[in-house]
């Protein structure tokens, strides 16, 4: 049940970082972020070294793709040549399922290939949707190079995610 639990929070923090630049709101999702990682895991400094280190993970992937002109944020509040925060705070938020929730995955690589290769655009997309982001035009180009950055990412963070959740004590993170 807290597995559930865990999910729906996990998705509300996801809308609060989205909507934190939509909203104009830039605190919001770091804020968010922190609350949830907090709330997740406040005495384990496993999860929050992995929330850094997937936060790194996410600002070099997407001030990559920045760079190459394929997506774009408008924020008033952070450099422009950096991913925003609330961006990083999504990523590092995914630190948790990683550990949580995706274990079924880890040893199934090629479906956390093509399930990280196709949720990655949907949930850019999303937020293009929403004005959070913008997609190069065409955005075939962008939709590609994201799917491709989460096809290689997301079955490697799965496997260190399922790594990590096996070194903690029984019973101090609810896995499902």
């Amino acid at each position: 049940m807290l597995a559930a639990i865990q999910f729906i929070v996990y998705q509300v923090v996801w809308f609060a970082c989205a909507f934190s630049d939509v909203w104009q709101l830039p605190w919001l999702g770091p804020v968010s972020a922190l609350a949830y990682l907090y709330w997740v895991s406040h005495d384990l400094p496993v999860v929050w070294r992995a929330a850094a280190a997937m936060g790194l993970v996410g600002a070099i992937c997407d001030t990559t793709l920045m760079h190459m002109g394929l997506i774009s944020f408008d924020t008033s509040l952070w450099p422009g040549w950096l991913s925003p925060a609330w961006m990083i705070s999504l990523w590092a938020c995914f630190a948790v399922p990683l550990i949580t929730s995706f274990g079924w995955l880890a040893d199934k690589p090629w479906l956390a290939v093509l399930l990280g290769g196709i949720g990655g655009p949907i949930a850019y997309a999303g937020g293009a949707k929403i004005g959070a982001m913008q997609l190069s035009s065409p955005n075939t180009p962008a939709l590609i190079a994201i799917g491709i950055a989460w096809a290689v990412v997301t079955p490697l963070a799965i496997s260190w995610g399922q790594r990590l959740a096996h070194s903690l004590p029984e019973g101090d993170i609810v896995t499902a």
